[in-house]
Order: structure tokens, then sequence, then C-alpha cells
């Protein structure tokens, strides 16, 4: 039995005493001798305290049952406070550690969270520099590489331009060794046509293949005099246009336009061209001749005659102007200057091909048919494209029904 027990039976044992004193009555003053029990009397007594005391034991009995009920809670209340008192700082060091331990973990994975996202932003900050470094490092080697490419391409642009250049001026070399001037000459063999043809496609090629080719305005006035014997008269005012381009004083390139102007029939523009070639030489034999040339097709015939005459004044050697003059003069009726005329280009140059047609023109018109076709003949065996312009030529409608024009005019079968 512990402490506080102990003390419970002593509550209960003083109760159990105190009961029959209790229920005594109060002693009389006077003091009496004790009476001598007999006995049954004792027997009596004792029988009496025996169930006092059954009745103090089961009261006993009934108050430390009450206490038991009233106060053992309490007791054990207090008893697990005292334990809990008594283990309250083991729970709470438990509590203590469990939190540290939490606010560690939670520091640590703080901690580790910063250091990785300090880490990882330095890795980058590194990345960048050396992704940056490593770019600028090939970007450097591609532009030495690029350099020596280039350098490399620029001098096998520069062989391939050489050899192109090489080749161009070659060509325009045979060219001039083969091609007449357009201002001097119309009619070239058919064999020296065909090489002509031969050398303006080597040339197109060459000038396809290389863009950058470069043509000076002399090339341009023998690329258009090939383009004209070809009867590429709009290719060739184009290539003349080019020269004048390059050189707006170059005065055989504006004769020559005015020439190839005329035969596409774009007399204004031809006129122009003619009028420049005056404005830059006024001396000059050509550029009168070109504007007598174009004045004719306008058959503005006053003016062309005066155009021709000024020319033959300034060369009168040259059989070209005294055959137009011819012409005019037969157009404009004055038939004995013309015939004059003819005779005169003819003493310069028997073989004039357009004089003996033009003469048979004029011998047409005065109905001289034999000689009318001995010219033609002569006309027709030293250039053959007279043939084909006999054939619809108005100037020669005086004779286009006689049978004799009728067969020379056919085509060769």
């Amino acid at each position: 039995m512990n402490h506080r027990t102990g003390s419970i039976a002593l509550l209960s044992l003083l109760l159990v005493v105190a009961v029959p004193v209790v229920a005594q009555p109060s002693p009389s003053p006077t003091v009496s001798p004790s009476p001598v029990l007999t006995t049954p009397q004792q027997e009596a007594v004792e029988k009496i305290v025996d169930e006092r005391f059954e009745k103090s034991s089961k009261v006993s009995d009934r108050i430390q049952s009450t206490v038991n009920n009233n106060f053992g809670w309490s007791i054990n209340l207090l008893t697990a406070l005292i334990a809990v008192l008594g283990i309250s700082p083991i729970i709470i060091g438990v509590f203590v550690w469990l939190l540290r331990g939490s606010v560690i973990q939670q520091m640590v994975i703080e901690t580790r969270k910063q250091l990785s996202e300090e880490i990882e932003k330095e890795v980058k900050e590194q990345l960048k520099v050396q992704v940056a470094e490593e770019l600028q490092n090939q970007v450097n080697i591609f532009r030495q590489d690029l350099e020596s490419l280039k350098a490399e391409f620029v001098s096998q642009l520069q062989t391939l331009f050489i050899a192109a250049q090489n080749e161009k001026d070659n060509i325009f070399q045979e060219l001039a060794r083969i091609t007449p001037s357009v201002i001097q000459e119309e009619f070239v063999t058919p064999e020296v046509q065909q090489k002509i043809q031969e050398l303006t496609r080597q040339l197109e090629l060459l000038q396809a293949a290389n863009t950058q080719l470069s043509l000076t305005a002399d090339d341009y006035i023998k690329q258009g005099d090939a383009f004209y014997f070809e009867d590429r008269y709009e290719e060739a005012a184009i290539a003349y246009d080019n020269a004048v381009k390059i050189n707006p004083n170059l005065l055989a390139a504006w004769i020559a336009k005015g020439k190839a102007l005329r035969r596409i029939k774009r007399y204004q523009e031809a006129l122009i061209a003619n009028e420049q070639a005056i404005k830059i030489d006024a001396n000059n034999y050509w550029s009168w001749f070109g504007r007598g040339y174009t004045l004719t097709d306008l058959q503005r015939y006053e003016e062309a005659l005066t155009a021709f005459e000024r020319s033959t004044a300034i060369n009168p050697k040259i059989h070209y102007g005294w055959k137009h003059c011819g012409y005019v003069l037969t157009k404009m009726g004055r038939y004995n200057d013309a015939i004059a005329s003819y005779e005169k280009a003819l003493e310069l140059q028997p073989n004039s091909s357009g004089t003996h047609y033009w003469r048979a023109y004029y011998y047409a018109t005065q109905r001289q048919i034999d000689q009318a076709i001995d010219d033609l003949k002569q006309a027709f065996a030293l250039n053959p494209k007279h043939r084909e312009t006999a054939r619809t030529d108005p100037d020669f409608g005086t004779i286009r029904s006689d049978q004799r024009f009728k067969l020379l005019v056919e085509p060769i079968s």
C-alpha cells in the first residue's frame, strides 16, 4: 500500500471509532461505580459492538468507494499530469528535435534550391560565354574560308572573264575582217553572210554565259553591222543605240542607227539619228547621205536631192551619192539629169548592183525594156536579193506584164 492508500485507511478507522462514541449518551456528572455485567449482558454488549463494528466497516467501505469515485479521476488526472510533467522535457525535446529537423530540412531544401538556381545561372552564363566564343570562332573561321573561297572564285572568274574577253575580241576581229561597213556597203556574198551568222551566234552564246562581258562602243557598232547583214534590223538598231549610250558623239553609230531604223520603217526616228549625225559633223559625207536616204523613203524628194547633192559636193568620188541622185531625179521626172548621175556612179563603181537596179527603173519609165532587162540581169548577178525585191517593186509596174520581166524575176529552182 502506498502513502495515499494508508492515509485513506487511517481516516476510515477514525470514523469507525468515532461512531460508537457519538452514539453514547452524555455521562452524568456523578461518578458511580461501574456495574458488573452478567454473562448474558456481556454477550449482548459484544454482539452490539460487533454489529456496530460491522456497520462501521461498511460505512468505511462506502466512504472509500465514494472517495475513489469522486477523487479517482482527479488523482488519475494529477497522476497523468505529473507523468506528463515528468516526461514533458523529453516530449518537448523530441518536439524541438523534430521541429529543428524539419527546419533544418527546409533550410537544406531552400539552400539547395538557391544554390541550384545560382549554379544553373552561373552555368548558363558560362555556357553563353562559351557558345558566344565558339560561335565567334566559327564565324571567324567561316569568314576566313569565305574570303579564301571568294579570292579563289574571283581568281577563277577573272580567268574565265579574261578568256571570254579574249574570245570576244577574236570574234570581233573576225567580224571586222569579213563584215563590210553598213555605211558603205549593203551586200555580202552568201558565204560571208553564213560566216557572219556563225560568229554572231558564238558571240550571243558568249554573252549569255558571261553577263558581265564588257563591249566597247566599237564592239556594239560591229555587232550592229553583223545583225544588219543578217537582216536583223531591230537588233542592229539596239546595238547601235548601245554604242551611242557609251559614246554619244560616235558619228558612225548615229549614221548606222539611222540606216537600221529606216529599214524597219521607223522613219522619224531615223531622221532624228540623221540630224544628230549632221550635228556632230556637218562636213561628213555619210551624215548628209543618210539624211537623203531617209527623206527618199518619206518621198520628200526635193529635200532628199539637196542632201545627196551636199554629200557629192563633200566627196564627189563616192558613187553612192550619184546613184541616189539619179533615183531621186527619176522620181522627179528630171530624166536627163538622172541618167547623167547614173553614168557618173557607174564610172566610179561599175559593179554597183544598186546603180544597175535603179538605172533599170529609169529605163522602165522610158519604156526601154531591153535596156531595163539588161540592167536587171546585172543587178541580180551582183546581188540576188534584188530579184526578190523586183517581184513586188512598184517602180517596175510599167514592165511587170512583160514576159521577159516575168521570166527574169521568177524564183530560181
